[in-house]
């Protein structure tokens, strides 16, 4: 009997690894084919879409970060990007912990109101807000500008932030501020001391989709960012897309791989911390 159920067991484990590695190849495969695509050239591409480059071409990546979007080397778009999406990211971040953190542990008049207020926010669309946020940056005197992006940012990725932070916040033992207020520290002394170390795991992954989200973010920069000069990825994507710069296949498989490797090697950069928040809560 036991070893019946053991073979079922086996089974079933054999029939999950091979769902999960169908599943893995479904999704790595596209990425692994645009990534050594982009070392290939035209006719390399048009001969054989499948086949592995021979020889690698690494020009191509020199070729597309030097192209010209509207005037505008593609590195300036990248670089545009980065210089929103990062500090945006690191502001979403920090309010959200500390906006998360005294929604957890206060108790005020309207708290679950203001709750539910962030909860609403989180599946309102882009396109649907799209013409106020114009107007009102228009009239603040910000589009056209990196920092009205910014600020534009930063209040759609602020709901998500903080309603993950007072998830993580509130399952966090109360026992454990309380004993540092005992011991003299203040209700924000705490929260450096003891919540802030204790979340860089739920705040890295806060972080990571919210610099995934801003860096394909598309709808906004494109109807705020006029300027060549300030465009972003996504917009200079879309120019690259529509025929504004044709150097063929290799050029737009290159192009999409460059867009794709920088968010992929920040997730690399701080898995460890993602690794740590999943198992905290087992500690």
């Amino acid at each position: 009997m036991r070893s019946s159920n053991t073979f079922h067991q086996q089974i079933n484990r054999t029939i999950v690894y091979m769902v999960l590695i169908a599943w893995s190849i479904l999704s790595i495969g596209p990425l692994f084919w645009m990534f050594y695509s982009s070392f290939k050239s035209n006719s390399q591409i048009v001969a054989n879409v499948w086949a592995l480059p021979h020889p690698w071409i690494l020009s191509n990546w020199v070729q597309v970060l030097s192209a010209a979007v509207n005037s505008v080397p593609f590195a300036m778009n990248i670089a545009n990007t980065l210089l929103v999406a990062i500090p945006a990211t690191i502001v979403v971040v920090i309010c959200g912990s500390l906006a998360g953190y005294a929604l957890a542990r206060f108790r005020f008049r309207g708290a679950q109101l203001l709750q539910i207020f962030f909860l609403v926010l989180l599946p309102v669309p882009q396109f649907a807000v799209m013409i106020p946020v114009w107007s009102y940056m228009n009239v603040l005197g910000l589009t056209n500008s990196r920092v009205g992006l910014f600020f534009v940012y930063c209040a759609f990725n602020l709901a998500l932030a903080i309603t993950l932070m007072r998830g993580f916040l509130s399952s966090f033992p109360s026992e454990i501020i309380e004993a540092s207020q005992l011991d003299g520290c203040s209700e924000l002394g705490a929260y450096f001391r003891i919540a802030l170390p204790l979340s860089l795991g739920p705040m890295t992954i806060v972080g990571i989709l919210t610099f995934g989200g801003l860096w394909n973010e598309f709808l906004f920069a494109m109807s705020l960012i006029q300027d060549p000069s300030r465009m972003t990825v996504q917009p200079a994507l879309a120019a690259f897309s529509a025929g504004q710069i044709s150097f063929g296949w290799a050029t737009e498989f290159s192009a999409l791989a460059i867009a794709t490797v920088i968010p992929i090697a920040i997730f690399l950069a701080f898995q460890k911390q993602i690794f740590q928040a999943v198992t905290l809560p087992n500690l």
